[in-house]
C-alpha cells in the first residue's frame, strides 16, 4: 500500500482519477485476503464454483471460445454442431494433435495457394512429417487417417466447401476408424467415438461438395 501512495505524485488533475477511492478499494481487497490455509482453500473452492456456474450458463457454442473471424463467414452455418469445433476433444476433427497441426498448416498454405489442389498440400505435409508409405503399420495409418479427416474439415472451416476428392479420402479414413473402434470391444470410450464418427461422416455425406 505504501508504494501505491506514490501514485499521488504521478497523477495529474486532467487524468480524472480518484486516487482516494482507488486506495480505499485496494485496502478493502487486502483486508479480505485469506490469513490461513483453511481460508485460502475455501476461497479457492468458491472461485472454482463461480467459474463452473458461469461456464454452465454458457451455450455449447459460447464455451468453445472461438474467434469466428479466423474462419470463413459461412463455416459455422455449414458445420452446425459444436463437435466439429471442439479444440480439446480427441474425437473432433481438429481436437487431436494431428488435426490441430494440420489446420494450422493448411491455413498458412491456403493463403498462398487459394486455387491449388489441397491434396498437394496434404502429400507435402505427410512427407514433411516423415511418414513412410508403410500403411500396414497401424500407428502410421491412424495418424494419416486423422490428417485426412482434418483436411476435409479444414476445407469446410476455411472455405465453407470441400473438394470431392478430399471428402472421398476422408470418408474412407472414417470407415477405417470406425472398424478399428468396433474391434476395440473393451475400450471405455468406444460408444463416444462411434457417435462422433457418425456425426462427422454424416456431415461429409450431406454436404454439397465441389466436383474436383
Amino acid at each position: 500500500m505504501t508504494a501505491l501512495h506514490l501514485l499521488n505524485s504521478k497523477i495529474l488533475k486532467k487524468d480524472d482519477f480518484n486516487l482516494t477511492a482507488f486506495l480505499s478499494h485496494c485496502q478493502e481487497r487486502m483486508a479480505a485476503l485469506p490469513n490461513t490455509d483453511e481460508e485460502l482453500a475455501a476461497l479457492k473452492k468458491l472461485s472454482q464454483s463461480k467459474k463452473a456456474a458461469i461456464r454452465a450458463a454458457m451455450s455449447p457454442w459460447e464455451r468453445l471460445g472461438i474467434d469466428w473471424r479466423d474462419f470463413h463467414p459461412n463455416a459455422r452455418q455449414v458445420l452446425d454442431d459444436p463437435l466439429y469445433w471442439e479444440q480439446a476433444n480427441d474425437f473432433s476433427p481438429h481436437g487431436n494433435d494431428t488435426g490441430a497441426d494440420l489446420l494450422s498448416e493448411y491455413r498458412k498454405w491456403l493463403k498462398h495457394h487459394p486455387s491449388d489442389d489441397p491434396l498437394l498440400f496434404y502429400q507435402e505435409l505427410i512427407a514433411r512429417w516423415g511418414f513412410t508409405n508403410d500403411l500396414a503399420n497401424p500407428e502410421i495409418r491412424s495418424v494419416i487417417d486423422e490428417a485426412t479427416v482434418a483436411l476435409a474439415f479444414a476445407e469446410l472451416k476455411l472455405r465453407a466447401d470441400c473438394r470431392r476428392s478430399v471428402a472421398v479420402l476422408a470418408l474412407e479414413a472414417i470407415a477405417r476408424q470406425r472398424q478399428a473402434t468396433l474391434l476395440a470391444a473393451d475400450w471405455p470410450h468406444r460408444a463416444d467415438r462411434i457417435k462422433s464418427l457418425d456425426i462427422i461422416e454424416a456431415k461429409l455425406n450431406g454436404t454439397r461438395l465441389q466436383t474436383q
